[in-house]
């Protein structure tokens, strides 16, 4: 069960983030411990505090999907019984359209160009287009701006006055350095899944189905034998956060040497792995959980919300139920996550604001300086 706290003034969403350090700490040493046959975990200790992520909610049952991957109404109907999930052809062919139409018609004003396709979901992402990218922030105050936004909008804006009845801001508070170690146990042990990824170098030609197999073990029992030299518990602190970005620009350079490097590692065969699963975006059999990912910053307003990213997969394609399960939702996901309810938003908002925060900080562009001038009557 997910750990969820409540808190009603801003040292109590403090002191509740504090406790959810401690327990990512001791679990993540728990997990890594028992992997390696310890059976005491050692206690958190104040400068070992683990990497954390955080994500501002306005409203507390909203679940931790991408806006690309979650339930959309059909065309032909706007009735509920009509609602549809996108499998792997629909959503992948979606991410493809978007990126084409906003690479082609945006590229001129962009002036730190993406230099392959998962920089280009991250210009995407932060312009509302729909992506397989979830944002998280690396501050916590950041997050308490997007959960309580409506509260510190002008509060004559008739669409934050609505937004402020139906609200129940939360904040997300997510480990991911136990997440993707976690995902590194699924993917070293899934066979059939590393088969698929190594597949492209063999022409998918039936005849070469035993150098596939063959190349997917070799694979696998490098990932087994070297897993504590990737995941030391005693360096268990954000350390395995991947670039999906500068990999795809290390496997582009190896060119047609690709396979011979993973077979030495000199190209990692995880990192490949990940640009299969995630970057590529290959028809999956089963369903992997979200990729907790660092990135460039592109633009100023990612770089003020000191943004991070978990990716998510296409949907797997298994028996017509291709619907992706959210992060809070995902079995044995439970301590990676931390859920903290703010009770008393407007009281908490106000403290940001007089601690000297704003929508300016979230949104650093001329329009949000302007509204914010309105906002506080500059000049009045």
């Amino acid at each position: 069960m997910i750990l969820t706290q409540y808190a009603s003034s801003l040292a109590e969403v403090y002191a509740a983030a504090k406790v959810a350090a401690w327990k990512h700490d001791y679990e993540s040493e728990c997990y890594l411990n028992n992997y390696i046959g310890e059976k005491k975990p050692k206690l958190p200790s104040g400068r070992n505090t683990p990497v954390l992520w955080f994500r501002g909610h306005e409203k507390s049952w909203w679940n931790l999907e991408p806006s690309l991957l979650r339930e959309r109404f059909s065309a032909t109907s706007f009735e509920p019984a009509e609602k549809w999930s996108p499998n792997y052809e629909q959503s992948k062919l979606q991410e493809s359209y978007r990126l084409q139409y906003i690479s082609a018609r945006a590229y001129h004003i962009i002036s730190d160009k993406p230099a392959n396709n998962i920089e280009w979901q991250e210009i995407l992402q932060h312009y509302w287009v729909s992506t397989r990218l979830m944002d998280w922030t690396e501050n916590l105050n950041i997050a308490l701006l997007f959960a309580l936004e409506p509260f510190i909008a002008n509060p004559e804006d008739d669409t934050f006055k609505v937004k402020r009845i139906e609200a129940e801001p939360t904040i997300w508070i997510f480990n991911p350095a136990l997440s993707n170690a976690k995902l590194y146990d699924i993917i070293s042990n899934d066979e059939d899944a590393i088969c698929d990824a190594v597949r492209v170098f063999f022409g998918g030609a039936e005849q070469n189905e035993d150098k596939v197999i063959k190349t997917a073990r070799e694979i696998r029992n490098y990932l087994h034998s070297n897993r504590d030299s990737i995941f030391d518990a005693h360096e268990f602190r954000g350390s395995n956060l991947v670039s999906l970005s500068r990999l795809a620009e290390l496997r582009a350079s190896a060119g047609a040497n690709l396979l011979q490097m993973l077979k030495t590692a000199e190209f990692n065969p995880f990192f490949f792995l990940l640009l299969r699963f995630y970057n590529d975006g290959i028809k999956l059999f089963r369903e992997l959980p979200p990729l907790a990912m660092i990135h460039p910053y592109h633009s100023q307003r990612i770089a003020a919300q000191k943004g991070a990213f978990t990716l998510f997969t296409f949907p797997k394609s298994d028996n017509g139920n291709e619907k992706i399960t959210p992060m809070n939702l995902y079995p044995g996901w439970d301590n990676c996550l931390c859920k903290i309810r703010l009770t008393d938003p407007q009281a908490i908002s106000d403290e940001l604001v007089r601690i000297g925060f704003s929508r300016e900080d979230i949104y650093p562009e001329l329009e949000v300086f302007g509204k914010e001038a309105e906002r506080r009557q500059i000049g009045r």
